[in-house]
């Protein structure tokens, strides 16, 4: 039997998450324990998870468009009506102590990649679309 691309980026975003929580503990006991250098470095781990996990998402997007046959509208792979949801699904956050608003960009890569953890819900049965 073949593993299938679904398997393969639901496998790659687990060991992102795994390793980006290992990393957050890292940080969070280099900070704790005064080590700038160890904290520096899981910082810089934090983000280069991050980076993968976006490419992860537009690769997602990228597979679920073209199973679809439906033409890609930015870098994560949204359809039009997709790229106008996330435009109007985000208001402000907020970020060390003040509201700041999300560009159309990191509002395009939240819906990407909340909608890949809806399908790896949707996959592993944790959710269902069935009321009770």
């Amino acid at each position: 039997m073949s593993y299938s691309y679904d398997a393969i980026l639901t496998a790659q975003s687990e060991r992102i998450e795994a390793d980006r929580a290992r990393a957050a503990a890292e940080l969070e006991a280099s900070r704790l324990g005064e080590d700038p250098e160890g904290a520096m470095a899981a910082a810089q781990r934090i983000l280069e998870l991050d980076a993968q996990q976006s490419a992860l998402v537009a690769r997602a997007q990228q597979l679920g468009q073209s199973r679809q046959g439906l033409p890609q509208h930015n870098q994560y792979g949204l359809s039009k009506e997709e790229v106008e949801a996330a435009h109007n699904s985000f208001g402000p956050i907020k970020k060390d102590g003040m509201w700041v608003d999300l560009t159309n960009e990191q509002k395009e890569q939240k819906y990407a990649e909340n909608r890949l953890k809806l399908r790896q819900m949707r996959a592993s049965g944790q959710y269902t679309d069935q009321t009770r």
